[in-house]
């Protein structure tokens, strides 16, 4: 193979590279919508509904302001069109509130999580208000 020959097969081949190396680490793309605001319900939850723009939970963030009672806060992510639970988990309840609460120790319903969909995530306390 002729010298030019070689540097043209060295572009081809670090213009494959990089075209896969983009296309392996681009995020997925959900068009924008609007979130619903959060509501409290009288069964003692509060509620946030919101689009998934991932395949998998790693771990879900609220606020918790005032803290009433000690316990657990309990959260479901649901398919806001079936009320099926995509997934469950509970967090204890921190020894000061007005902070972000993480959970990552959560089990999956039998739904898989889809890009794209519509969710509900759902936080209650263990102690039945919702104080979130």
């Amino acid at each position: 193979m002729k010298p030019s020959g070689l540097k043209a097969a060295v572009v081809v081949l670090a213009g494959f590279l990089a075209a896969s190396a983009l296309a392996a680490t681009r995020a997925y793309f959900v068009e924008p919508k609007t979130a619903t605001s959060a509501w409290s319900a009288y069964q003692g939850w509060v509620g946030q509904s919101f689009v998934g723009n991932v395949d998998s939970i790693y771990y879900l963030e609220w606020f918790v302001g005032d803290l009433s009672a000690s316990g657990f806060y309990v959260f479901d992510v649901l398919d806001q069109a079936t009320s099926q639970t995509v997934a469950h988990g509970r967090t204890a309840v921190p020894g000061q509130g007005w902070q972000w609460l993480r959970c990552d120790n959560f089990t999956y319903g039998s739904l898989q999580f889809t890009k794209g969909k519509d969710y509900v995530l759902k936080v209650s306390h263990s102690g039945g208000d919702a104080a979130v």
